[in-house]
């Protein structure tokens, strides 16, 4: 329409041009020099030529025409208010310039976009000036200006109709007279036009081919051929209307017009997409990716060819097609939508060979699809590399924030995320995505403030979207809980929950959010605001999800402040609602421990037994097992503690963990309480001797017991007592050697030296004791060691020292006894061979048993006044009381101490 349009005003321009008379005078002069320049399109310059002439002549015969030359170039220069103003204001001087008057007062409504002003002014000309020279220009002028009312008043186009097909009428008469001139063309591709939109199919394609054998200009020929296409297609014809496309593209290529060739080309390949028929549409689009072609046509082609291959799931090819583009147009202005684009669908790619969806938090490196990510993080930093000032920048940084968020790289990820934030346009769904990915990147690194601030900025600044308010405000308030609660900010947490409650209180992540927030109030030592918090919302939402998780999480409130009978009844009333839910094993495990909890584990006991039975595969069957094995095992039963622990940890059903491995190491317990010492040896050793299952610090815990075991392993030959003596001081050894940092590094040299002590006694070769006076001293300067085990180990080195007196006599002995006592000593008061810094305190226990060897080895030197103070320091109420046969043992030197006094 606008083509028609710019044609007839210029063809009606042509037509008003005429000669004018010259005058010699001063007048005709100025006036011919404005029209001289209004003629050779100088406009600017005739403007002011004839406003000038109107100031200095105002009383030139002439005047009304030089006022009307000077509003044809106003519109000339598109000041089309200009030229109404200057019209109207002068209308009632115009004289025998009236019919040309209220010809550009029409003309120049038409053209400022006042259709029907225009259309009444050129109605009115046509009216009151039959005889004008501008009927003609009128009568098209009223149908071009109706034809624009057209396209929103569609009642117009009959009066279109009617102006332009009437057989009487300015138009038809003129083209009997002069049918081949451009301007009757026009006028007849304006009736096509105006016959098409009102489906008069037949009667469109018949005025166009009233123009046939005429010869049309390379323009006003495609205008024709693609008003032909436009009929056909809309008639149903689409195989002609697909040959006329072909007509299009060859009238293009003949006339070198690149603009109506990508025309032709698009409406080719759009009508082949219509059809089906697409890998011609393709094809055709293909066309339109050459050099030279407009950038939007460009742009349209690339995404309809990417857009194509996709619909026939194609993803290769379309990759293939953007590659191709960028290795031929590597400096293209496409060049940036192709390497977003290609990033894109690599990464969709990617997605698609992981087995997600775009938008999970999933991260892999798995085959086939790592190479892919790859690619398209090098296409999208190629992107913001290359072209930092694109418009697509933003985008680019938000989909290589997420390429390095899939690989695992969350710090570079959010620096893109971030990037993204500051560059993708105002209160878009990009920008709204870019500031949730920023924030679940600051989440991730436990930037819970950042993340907050940013949850925080989608609720605040996107409520106008509707789309973000769909997808993305549930996820963010949910996302803004857990980012509150992780911070320790339960009062963020509390209203953003209220706010999730208000919006949304019967979907799945508010179930979650307030489970989060009350576990986590209940953590804080608040379960009663916890359980109020639930009890709300479970009965103002009765319907909402979760229902028996945030009953079984009200039980646990009542478990958190000790309300055994509060927590069964809230156990009882769940599982006699909620007989078959997933988590009822849970509850049944729960109320069995809280049951053991208030007292009763003869009922705790039954209902452990009965949950291993009815869910042996569920997670909660191996605890609820080992609570059985424990049972029997702190009930002084050894023997069924060991077979339960043996059904725990052999139980095929269950995955090994460090649970089934603790209960083999407790079988192995369990074993040496009943003097299974063989089965013993083969718990300890499974654990310590299985590298790929229990952590290490288990492992090295057993290996110690199966030491301990070996000391304690009664045998009737002396023989076998000795080697197993000599082996567990192997096993002990190589803890300290290839241990060295493990908590029971000390404690292995504290048995390793009892080891030695043992075997020198029961070799009888008391000078091999240093060896055990030197493992207790590697406890005593170990870093690792505690006060306990410094005491222990002292007090061990004055249990070797004695027993290497015994073996003494005279001044060799007292020598000896008075360093096993200086040992005690060290402990009993705290030295710093015991007490490394005023931090530390007395162990209780080995303070007294260091007062009570001390008190025996003074008795022994016969010192007692040394052996009373300590007895006295023993009797001291910050220790427990002595027993019977030492006491006996202090009476007696007390009576010793006053027969020495009274002999002096």
């Amino acid at each position: 329409m606008a083509v028609l349009r710019r044609w007839i005003l210029v063809l009606t321009i042509l037509l008003a041009a005429g000669p004018r008379l010259v005058a010699a005078s001063a007048a005709d002069r100025a006036f011919k020099e404005a029209s001289d320049a209004l003629h050779d399109t100088f406009y600017d310059r005739a403007e002011a030529g004839f406003a000038d002439f109107c100031k200095n002549y105002p009383t030139s015969p002439r005047l009304a025409e030089a006022i009307l030359l000077q509003a044809e170039a106003r519109l000339a220069l598109t000041n089309s208010a200009g030229a109404i103003e200057l019209l109207m204001a002068h209308q009632k001087d115009a004289g025998t310039n009236a019919d040309q008057y209220a010809f550009w007062l029409a003309e120049a409504q038409l053209r400022k976009g006042d259709y029907r002003a225009a259309s009444d002014g050129f109605a009115k000309l046509v009216k009151e000036f039959p005889a004008s020279a501008r009927l003609l220009g009128a009568s098209m002028g009223e149908a071009s200006a109706r034809a624009s009312l057209a396209q929103t008043e569609p009642a117009e186009w009959p009066r279109v109709i009617s102006l332009l097909a009437q057989t009487n009428g300015v138009f038809q008469s003129a083209v009997r007279t002069n049918a081949g001139s451009d301007l009757m063309v026009q006028g007849q591709l304006l009736l096509s036009e105006a016959q098409l939109a009102t489906k008069d199919y037949r009667a469109a394609e018949a005025s166009l081919q009233s123009l046939t054998n005429r010869l049309l200009s390379p323009r006003l020929t495609w205008q024709w051929q693609y008003l032909l296409y436009r009929i056909q297609l809309a008639d149903g014809r689409t195989n002609a209307a697909l040959q006329t496309t072909t007509n299009l593209l060859a009238t293009a290529a003949q006339n070198a017009q690149t603009n109506l060739l990508s025309e032709s080309a698009a409406l080719q390949a759009n009508l082949f997409e219509s059809l089906g028929q697409t890998n011609e549409a393709i094809a055709a689009y293909q066309t339109n990716l050459a050099e030279g072609i407009p950038a939007e046509r460009r742009r349209q082609a690339l995404l309809k060819i990417i857009e194509l291959s996709l619909a026939q799931d194609k993803l290769p090819q379309a990759t293939q097609t953007l590659e191709k583009f960028l290795a031929q147009y590597p400096h293209s202005d496409l060049a940036e939508l192709a390497l977003l684009t290609l990033g894109e669908l690599r990464l969709r790619h990617y997605e698609a060979g992981m087995g997600v969806n775009p938008g999970t938090n999933a991260t892999t490196n798995a085959p086939g699809t790592t190479n892919d990510l790859q690619l398209a993080l090098a296409s999208f930093s190629t992107l913001v590399k290359e072209f930092p000032q694109s418009p697509l920048f933003g985008k680019a940084q938000l989909d290589l924030g997420w390429c390095y968020w899939r690989a695992g790289n969350i710090p570079l990820g959010e620096a893109a995320f971030q990037a993204a934030v500051e560059h993708l346009p105002p209160l878009s769904k990009d920008l709204a995505t870019a500031y949730f990915r920023l924030a679940d990147a600051q989440f991730q690194q436990t930037n819970y403030a950042g993340a907050k601030k940013n949850y925080q900025a989608i609720i605040e600044k996107f409520g106008a979207l509707p789309e973000v308010r769909a997808n993305l405000f549930e996820r963010t308030l949910y996302q803004e809980v857990q980012a509150s609660v992780a911070e320790g900010d339960l009062t963020t947490a509390t209203n953003t929950l209220q706010k999730m409650l208000a919006a949304y209180s019967n979907h799945l992540d508010t179930a979650r959010a307030l489970l989060w927030t009350g576990r986590e109030i209940s953590r804080r030592g608040d379960p009663v605001g916890a359980r109020r918090l639930l009890l709300d919302f479970v009965k103002t939402a009765p319907d909402a999800p979760l229902q028996p998780e945030l009953q079984l999480a009200i039980a646990a409130t009542y478990e958190q402040e000790k309300k055994w009978a509060e927590a069964i009844a809230q156990y009882d009333s769940w599982l006699g609602s909620n007989s078959n839910h997933i988590a009822r094993p849970r509850a049944e495990y729960y109320r069995a421990w809280d049951t053991a909890q208030a007292g009763n584990k003869t009922n705790a006991l039954t209902a452990f037994v009965k949950l291993v039975a009815q869910f042996p595969t569920n997670e909660f069957a191996p605890l609820a097992q080992c609570w059985v094995a424990d049972y029997y095992y702190s009930a002084g039963e050894p023997l069924e503690a060991e077979r339960n622990y043996k059904l725990l940890f052999q139980n095929t059903s269950w995955a090994p963990s460090e649970l089934t491995y603790q209960a083999q190491l407790m079988a192995g317990r369990a074993a040496v309480a009943h003097q299974g010492w063989k089965d013993a040896k083969d718990y300890f050793l499974g654990v310590y001797n299985n590298t790929n299952g229990p952590s290490i610090d288990l492992r090295v815990q057993a290996f110690f017991e199966y030491g301990q075991s070996l000391m304690q392993w009664v045998e009737p030959a002396e023989t076998n007592k000795l080697a197993n003596y000599e082996e567990a001081t192997r096993v002990f050894g190589r803890i300290c050697d290839e241990y060295p940092t493990n908590q029971l590094a000390v404690r292995a040299w504290i048995e390793k030296a009892n080891c030695y002590l043992q075997t020198a006694l029961v070799k009888q070769q008391y000078d091999s004791l240093t060896n055990a006076l030197d493992a207790y001293q590697r406890a005593i300067d170990s870093p690792q060691a505690d006060v306990a085990a410094r005491s222990e180990a002292k007090v061990g080195q004055a249990i070797v020292l004695a027993k290497w007196a015994e073996q003494k006599t005279g001044a060799e002995q007292t020598a000896l006894l008075k360093r096993a006592l200086s040992n005690c000593l060290d402990v009993v008061y705290g030295t710093k061979m015991i007490l490394r810094d005023d931090n530390e305190k007395p162990d209780p226990r080995w303070t007294q048993r260091a007062g009570e060897r001390g008190f025996y080895l003074a008795e022994a030197l016969q010192s007692w006044s040394q052996a009373v103070n300590i007895y006295m320091r023993l009797t001291n109420s910050v220790w427990p009381l002595v027993d019977v046969s030492l006491q006996k043992h202090a009476a007696k030197a007390f009576e010793n101490l006053e027969r020495d006094k009274s002999n002096r």
